[in-house]
């Protein structure tokens, strides 16, 4: 019956002993995977911080149509802007061939809405000549394709932002833009 009580006992202090190396050994594996995760981000950090460099030289027109085109059948080349609207951080820029596209960070819903309420400011004369004089974003016949980083490159948000900033609507760094061909 001792021997039975022993044995029981040690049972229990080995199944202790383990527990507790298991439980040291898992709070060393969590340090490594820490100090992993950290050096990662460290040399993620160094490369965007590389190619943040090469962005000087960042042709807005290039980049906006190289993505524009790659998924649009017939390509699309930009001109001038035409305007930007800080309200919905959009900017409206003329192409070649007389349509518009129109660059934000915001959605569909987002636009329509805006263009809604800039029609609709009142019944004074001056409002009916704003309402007139007020261009819509989106007309009725336009294509819409959402760009976020998953789809592009890991620099797609600094890329944006300083795309953003060429064109005077301050996008930060946004993780995606939708962009409306307007014809």
């Amino acid at each position: 019956m001792y021997l039975e009580i022993l044995t029981l006992l040690a049972v229990i202090l080995l199944a202790l002993i383990l527990a507790f190396y298991n439980r040291r050994q898992a709070d060393a594996l969590r340090g490594v995977e820490r100090m992993v995760k950290d050096f990662l981000a460290i040399q993620i950090r160094d490369r965007r911080d590389k190619h943040l460099e090469k962005l000087v030289d960042l042709d807005t027109t290039v980049w906006l149509e190289k993505l524009i085109n790659a998924r649009v059948s017939s390509a699309v080349k930009l001109q001038d802007i035409l305007r930007t609207i800080p309200e919905v951080f959009a900017a409206e820029i003329q192409t070649e061939d007389g349509r518009k596209v129109v660059v934000s960070t915001k959605e569909k819903s987002i636009l329509k809405r805006y263009d809604k309420i800039s029609r609709s400011r009142g019944n004074s004369a001056a409002s009916r000549i704003a309402e007139v004089a007020a261009k819509p974003i989106l007309k009725k016949k336009f294509e819409v394709f959402e760009i976020n980083m998953v789809e592009e490159t890991e620099y797609f948000d600094i890329e944006a932002k300083t795309v953003g900033k060429a064109l005077g609507v301050g996008w930060k760094n946004p993780t995606r833009l939708w962009i409306y061909i307007v014809g």
